[in-house]
């Protein structure tokens, strides 16, 4: 199963209570999920570029499993990402490195390009990447956050939703029983 939504409502800010609608359908729910921009106009895809954005997560493989699975009837060109905010990360290089050997050991033939991109801010590292690689929707994993962290941190999901101007293909982080 997957859920198609729309990612922005009749609200035009991030904070708008009718934005949070996809968001709160993304976070309660363990389906796949595509969240189209209403701005996106369709088009003929006779070959898709895709961007999967990893944080280096253990769901990483359960998510790209999926994605392969639900992609298959396609023809498509993967780019896994990492943006790094740290200009001092050796970590952040062996992590892609192994993963990209990985991706190339389980899924042999098909077209995984891995990138560690430097730069101070997140959502604006991803926007360059999508706009210099003319990149055709987006896939990332949704990691299930504590209230704690949700209170502290801010809400990337919820913005990336509202500045998307592609589809959003989310995956959702395996519960774990504590």
């Amino acid at each position: 199963y997957i859920i198609v939504v729309g990612a922005q409502g009749a609200g035009k800010m991030p904070s708008d209570i009718i934005g949070s609608v996809t968001t709160k359908v993304i976070e309660n729910t363990e389906v796949p999920i595509i969240a189209i921009p209403e701005s996106w106009e369709y088009k003929d895809f006779t070959h898709l570029n895709m961007l999967y954005a990893t944080d280096f997560q253990d769901s990483d493989n359960s998510a790209f499993n999926k994605l392969l699975d639900i992609t298959k009837p396609f023809d498509i060109s993967f780019n896994c990402i990492h943006i790094e905010s740290n200009e001092n990360a050796p970590w952040k290089e062996m992590q892609m490195f192994k993963l990209e050997s990985s991706l190339h050991k389980l899924y042999p033939g098909t077209e995984i390009k891995c990138h560690l991109i430097k730069h101070p801010n997140l959502l604006e590292g991803i926007q360059n990447f999508i706009d210099e690689s003319n990149i055709d929707i987006i896939s990332f994993t949704s990691p299930k956050r504590s209230i704690f962290y949700k209170l502290v941190f801010p809400n990337n999901l919820k913005k990336m939703i509202y500045q998307s101007k592609i589809p959003l293909l989310i995956f959702h982080s395996e519960r774990t029983e504590s």
